[in-house]
């Protein structure tokens, strides 16, 4: 199969507003050459039998698709890069490290091509490029194979259709309705900071000042040296001063990053587009900038809305990271609970606070909650504390954290046995075969087989989905263990049931031990 390296310069970095300008092409069958003319190379780009090969592909593939030209059989070199944890992985890094070329990136700003007359120094500028991601695939495939990250490979890279798809079909922002809520988040926030001032007998209080806010609390008897968050939550039930601030901050974060300032992001249309990175993080998950749709708050969540005549089908997996757990660790006691659809949290806390299950409160509940999601990630008895504090407002000693510990594990001894093995290790893997070598510290070992498990099953849920949906049907979202989509009315549950099976199906490549279990709603607004 011939393979090709191809690389497009533009005048602007945002798809919506600018042009291709250059075109350049590199590889097999005699191709080195740069084109003014992109529709000239249309059946090269749609030939399903030459391999492309991108250094960034849901940028170019992005730009390619947006300009009529349907792209298919492509792979990333910066991904491949990604998948073998290089520090660094633009094409000027990689190429100076695998290749001993100082790759001149003088033009790379958007800047530079925005005047009509292009030279022969941005057409060799664009075709070294392509020539220098046309090497480096050759070298990084080369060692992905070698290191036996071919199963990691094949997902990345059958998967960028999707992350390519979120960036063209975007979500859509009422603004309108949401700037009306800004508004009345706005006039909440100064009652709030009002009433908090009246509290602490203070009007002229700066709310931004730490060193303001310590001595007024201390002037009304309230032992605090800092306010940073996690020390404020001890506080929290004892000093209404201290939930008034809490709650001050919150609503005004909230305005700060996600108010009147959204507006940046919508094109004319109102849709929201934010840069996608398909390996977000070490751990193999994704995630999303300009905005951040992750740190979404709920308030502003319904003003998310689908197009006219059509509904979002939103789906989330139910406890995933708590289930490859016990797939991992093979751990007796959480297969059964899953496997007779219990309520892990409960059964839990009935363990750790040897308590009857019907005898079991919310409360207790909650707290159980808090330990199956922190000792899984190695968290200390100062830790638990902190969490079960900052999830349900309880104050607990180190010697009740220390005994809650004991019982956990006292109640999954196979998952002791786990992280026992795991905190040992040398290598960590996930189930799709993604592998960290890297010296890690303790929560990352603990972390990263599960974290990464569930980068895996989301990303093999996302390829089932494209095989199987109608065409019509839009990938607008991916937060965490989410995804959303939009669709015609009228096939609605079509695709709920397409959606759900796809997930299913992507957890069990995996996940064998217990079921999968994925909540799913249809909904106007982006709401569970």
């Amino acid at each position: 199969m011939k393979c090709v390296a191809v690389d497009t310069e533009t005048n602007h970095l945002n798809f919506r507003k600018g042009d291709i300008k250059l075109i350049s092409i590199y590889g097999d069958g005699g191709y080195s050459d740069t084109y003014e003319d992109i529709l000239s190379l249309k059946d090269i780009l749609e030939d399903d039998s030459i391999t492309k090969i991108f250094h960034n592909a849901i940028f170019d593939v992005t730009w390619l698709i947006h300009n009529g030209i349907n792209v298919t059989n492509y792979v990333d070199t910066m991904l491949m890069a990604q998948i073998l944890q290089y520090e660094e992985v633009s094409l000027k890094y990689l190429t100076k490290q695998l290749l001993n070329v100082d790759l001149d990136k003088n033009l790379q700003n958007s800047e530079n091509w925005k005047s009509d007359v292009l030279t022969e120094f941005h057409k060799q500028y664009c075709l070294d490029d392509s020539k220098y991601t046309y090497k480096l695939y050759k070298l990084l495939y080369d060692e992905i194979v070698s290191k036996d990250l071919i199963e990691v490979f094949n997902r990345e890279m059958k998967v960028i259709p999707a992350m390519v798809e979120l960036k063209l079909n975007g979500i859509r922002l009422d603004m309108e309705g949401w700037g009306n809520e800004v508004k009345n988040l706005e006039s909440k926030v100064n009652d709030i900071g009002k009433e908090f001032k009246d509290k602490v007998g203070d009007n002229s209080i700066n709310l931004e000042s730490p060193q303001q806010i310590i001595k007024a609390f201390q002037r009304n008897g309230i032992p605090i040296k800092s306010t940073a968050d996690e020390v404020l939550a001890r506080f929290e039930d004892d000093y209404d001063e201290v939930k008034l601030l809490r709650k001050y901050r919150k609503l005004q974060k909230n305005i700060s990053t996600f108010g009147y300032k959204i507006s940046e992001y919508l094109d004319n249309c109102g849709v929201i587009r934010p840069d996608w990175k398909q390996i977000g993080a070490i751990s193999g998950r994704m995630s999303c900038s300009k905005p951040a749709l992750q740190g979404v708050p709920r308030v502003m969540k319904p003003y998310f809305k689908a197009r006219e005549g059509r509904t979002f089908v939103i789906a989330d997996f139910s406890q995933v990271e708590l289930r490859i757990l016990a797939e991992v660790s093979r751990d007796k006691t959480m297969i059964e609970v899953f496997n007779n659809d219990k309520d892990l949290h409960t059964i839990t806390a009935s363990k750790v606070f040897n308590k009857p299950i019907n005898e079991i409160t919310d409360l207790e509940r909650r707290m159980g909650k808090s330990l199956n999601f922190g000792i899984v990630y190695g968290i200390t008895e100062i830790g638990i504390q902190n969490q079960i504090r900052k999830t349900t407002g309880e104050e607990i000693s180190i010697y009740e954290a220390s005994r809650y510990r004991l019982n956990f594990f006292e109640a999954y001894k196979d998952v002791y046995v786990l992280q026992d093995i795991l905190l040992r290790s040398q290598k960590i893997k996930s189930l799709g075969g993604r592998i960290w070598c890297n010296k890690l510290k303790p929560n990352q070992k603990l972390n990263y087989c599960i974290q990464g498990t569930g980068a895996d099953i989301l990303k093999e849920s996302l390829i089932e989905f494209l095989r199987s949906r109608n065409k019509n049907w839009m990938l607008c979202s991916v937060v965490h263990d989410e995804i959303v989509i939009e669709v015609p009315e009228e096939e609605a549950n079509d695709a709920l049931n397409i959606l759900k099976v796809s997930m299913e199906c992507g957890m069990a490549k995996f996940v064998k031990s217990v079921p999968c279990k994925v909540d799913i709603n249809i909904s106007k607004n982006w709401t569970k």
